[in-house]
């Protein structure tokens, strides 16, 4: 968490609001990079694939869903950091390409959508209490 809240601190693009929930989602790629990766932290689309099966197959998104949102939006909300991460490292140069997009990201995230699809019901119409 204090690699994270550091590399935030120096970046100017992102609010300070916006800070706070990235740390957390930024330490958590760098514990997967460290455990995965042998520290290497770079932000790539393979390794983006790898992170969000990480993410599934620990349990880590269940750890982090809590009952209250789903699998899918857990894991949208976590690449949200490290996508700050990745713009962090290319200097948030806007001529990349956003790794989520790729075919081999793609491919994995509709294999996960499949494991794991969204409930037909909106949240809208799910009771507030069990």
């Amino acid at each position: 968490l204090t690699k994270a809240k550091e590399v935030l601190e120096a970046c100017t693009f992102v609010s300070p609001s916006t800070k706070g929930c990235y740390s957390s989602r930024i330490a958590l790629w760098l514990h997967f990079c460290n455990q995965c990766c042998n520290g290497d932290d770079r932000v790539t689309e393979e390794r983006l694939a790898e992170y969000v099966e990480w993410m599934v197959s620990s349990g880590s998104a269940e750890r982090i869903r809590q009952g209250s949102t789903h699998v899918q939006q857990v894991l949208r909300n976590q690449l949200q950091g490290v996508l700050c991460y990745w713009r962090i490292q290319n200097g948030n140069r806007s001529d990349l390409k956003d790794p989520r997009t790729g075919p081999i990201f793609m491919a994995k995230w509709q294999q996960i959508v499949m494991r794991h699809p969204r409930p037909r019901m909106s949240r809208r119409s799910e009771p507030i209490y069990g």
